[in-house]
């Protein structure tokens, strides 16, 4: 006669069987991720040719011409297939290839499809010729997805996307399954309604389907494992404890230098870079750096990466722009010339005018005033009616001469007096 403990084990091994066992109690909790890329125009080797006075371009069969103009060149290559900037001095040519700009694309959603520009390594080919490969910037999305449980039991779940900062509603959601069903819901803002986003978990194999708004298409994610995640994590789950290391010298023009060295706690600096290794990338306020470098009287002492990210790749900088913004400008002061935070915006700008809504007031806006974010422009990205709003300007995609969009736009404030994120 079988007692309740052969019953039991019975149905414990009958669970762990493999090809029969039970489907999990929670089959949403883990990893997920989706990705897509979006044509960025033609790749393979460029051909360039001066010949009586003309300039000729092929790249993968497209063709261009254009006629000489003193040292400066401009080849664009017919149906957004991207461009080549350059210049021949003394006999040698250097350039830039820029990328294809997306206008009219529907398979590409954002309005911040912008014409990249990379240098080319130029090598000649004989008299008046040159080659180079070209490999333009890839636009790709990448969407994780991870649904787990936290500390106190409460099944949560986090967006995250590397490319575009594109996130959903929230950080971080309160989810919910019924059956296939899922919901992520989220109210950041007491003074809005909820925000929710409804979810179906597919099998066969598993899979999320959902709506995914800044793509404007359903997508499907697929379980993920963390190494097949680099992005996710801030570092590889598993890494070794981080140790200071100095920067290696690339020969990029920063001296390098041992932090010990120029009077900086190496120690302090390992513990930094530790603590950023350490957040939880699915946290409801992740510290999401990417990168940190830290330069000391002239050297450079630590150069570190995080989520995937390396020292060669190029990088959308966004809002940290402004930084670099100012920089540019002082440096111009420096090398002699003729313009500082007092110089008047539409003056050094009157080749693009006319403008559109005159207003005195415009001429009196300096470039102070656009590096403080006090020009009195419409120009608010905090407010989504905004004719400057950020997100309306990158999906106007008749105008893409953003100077001049936002050199038309009306005044609302007299310039100093009231600060907009712009």
């Amino acid at each position: 006669m079988k007692t309740w403990l052969h019953v039991a084990v019975a149905g414990l091994l009958g669970l762990l069987a493999g090809p029969g066992a039970a489907a999990p109690a929670e089959p949403e909790i883990g990893l997920w991720s989706y990705q897509v890329s979006f044509p960025a125009g033609p790749r393979g080797e460029l051909t360039l040719a001066h010949e009586g006075g003309r300039w000729r371009g092929t790249l993968g069969g497209a063709k261009a011409e254009a006629a000489a103009s003193g040292g400066d060149i401009r080849l664009a290559f017919p149906a957004e297939g991207g461009a080549f900037r350059g210049t021949l001095k003394h006999g040698v040519l250097r350039g830039f290839w820029v990328r294809r700009a997306v206008t009219e694309d529907p398979l590409f959603p954002f309005g911040e499809a912008l014409a990249y520009a990379g240098p080319l390594a130029l090598h000649p080919a004989g008299p008046g010729r040159w080659r180079a490969s070209v490999a333009p910037l890839e636009d790709t999305f990448t969407l994780y997805l991870k649904i787990f449980r936290d500390e106190g039991g409460a099944l949560k779940a986090a967006f995250r996307n590397p490319e575009q900062n594109s996130h959903g509603a929230a950080m971080q959601f309160a989810a919910t399954r019924n059956g296939d069903t899922l919901r992520f819901s989220a109210r950041p803002d007491p003074a809005k309604p909820e925000a929710h986003l409804d979810a179906r978990l597919l099998h066969g194999p598993d899979r999320i389907a959902l709506f995914w708004d800044d793509l404007k298409r359903p997508i499907e994610l697929t379980r993920t494992a963390p190494k097949d995640a680099a992005r996710f994590f801030p570092r590889p789950p598993g890494a070794a404890p981080y140790a200071y290391r100095p920067p290696p010298a690339t020969g990029d023009g920063w001296k390098v230098a041992r932090a010990g060295d120029v009077g900086l706690d190496e120690a302090a600096l390992a513990r930094v870079v530790q603590r950023i290794a350490d957040v939880d990338p699915a946290g409801g306020r992740p510290w999401m750096i990417h990168s940190l470098a830290i330069a000391y009287r002239g050297k450079l002492v630590l150069d570190e990466y995080f989520y995937g990210h390396g020292p060669g790749e190029p990088h959308d900088t966004r809002s940290a722009s402004k930084t670099f913004s100012s920089v540019m400008l002082g440096a111009l002061m420096m090398g002699g010339a003729r313009v500082s935070p007092q110089t008047r915006v539409y003056q050094v700008m009157a080749p693009l005018g006319p403008f559109a809504h005159p207003d005195p007031r415009k001429a009196r806006i300096t470039l102070g005033h656009l590096l403080t974010h006090n020009a009195g422009l419409a120009c608010d990205d905090n407010a989504e009616a905004s004719p400057g709003n950020e997100d309306m300007i990158e999906a106007d995609r008749a105008h893409p001469d953003w100077a001049k969009v936002t050199l038309d736009l009306p005044m609302r404030f007299e310039p100093g007096a009231r600060y907009a994120y712009c």
